[in-house]
């Protein structure tokens, strides 16, 4: 007698954070709301939810960014709608056509949840991989993501995603206090006569105060 043994794995191990949705399925998508000339309050803000809109970021007084799910209704009161798609690439000099090599991709503030599934899926099938914790694209602080492109199909693709606050390439940095110093000092470079005379810093406290910190200043990449 023989006995047929089958090792189902459970389904468990195999769930990550997300499903890739079908490419068929709703996931929303960027929309800018116009108030008609009336300024933008929390009142209004708050409004849209009924709407299906998640409200991302003020464009001006009277715009706003958001992420549309529900499609079912076409006309808001006072509202009007616009799709709002529209990728910045922050490269100065540097053309997104014909830059391959390392981009740093940031995503709108304040994404929800199928925003997040529709960006993962989007990068997910021109061969990149992003962070599939849905929570990194829900902070007030905008996603960041560094991925390298190896060719141009991948790169015209990027910019049909909808999602993204900007685009800019990864440059390497460095610290150049020494010549920053000489240039304040003389107007030249590496000439720092005053040294000679004790005027170098010591003893000297600074206080600074600011508003926030940038997160991409020399100093803190990579910390």
């Amino acid at each position: 007698m023989l006995a047929l043994v089958l090792i189902i794995p459970l389904a468990s191990g195999l769930i990550t954070n997300v499903e890739m949705p079908d490419t068929e399925q709703k996931l929303g998508r960027e929309i800018i709301i116009t108030s008609n000339g009336k300024q933008w309050n929390q009142s209004m803000w708050d409004d849209l939810q009924q709407y299906g809109i998640t409200p991302l970021r003020l464009l001006n007084e009277t715009e706003l960014l958001g992420w549309r799910n529900d499609f079912s209704v076409v006309d808001l009161e006072d509202f009007e709608l616009f799709n709002g798609h529209d990728n910045n690439w922050r490269g100065g000099e540097f053309e997104l056509e014909n830059y391959i090599d390392e981009i740093r991709v940031v995503f709108e503030p304040s994404l929800p949840a199928s925003a997040a599934e529709y960006l993962i899926y989007s990068f997910s099938s021109i061969g990149f991989e992003i962070s599939n914790n849905l929570e990194d694209y829900n902070s007030v602080i905008p996603h960041r993501e560094l991925i390298s492109p190896n060719n141009n199909l991948q790169i015209s693709s990027l910019l049909e995603i909808e999602g993204i606050l900007w685009m800019e390439p990864v440059l390497s940095t460095e610290g150049r206090n020494l010549h920053a110093s000489s240039l304040m000092a003389t107007g030249d470079n590496l000439q720092t006569p005053h040294w000679s005379f004790g005027l170098n810093g010591s003893g000297v406290v600074l206080g600074i105060a600011d508003s926030g910190i940038d997160y991409d200043h020399a100093c803190f990449r990579n910390a």
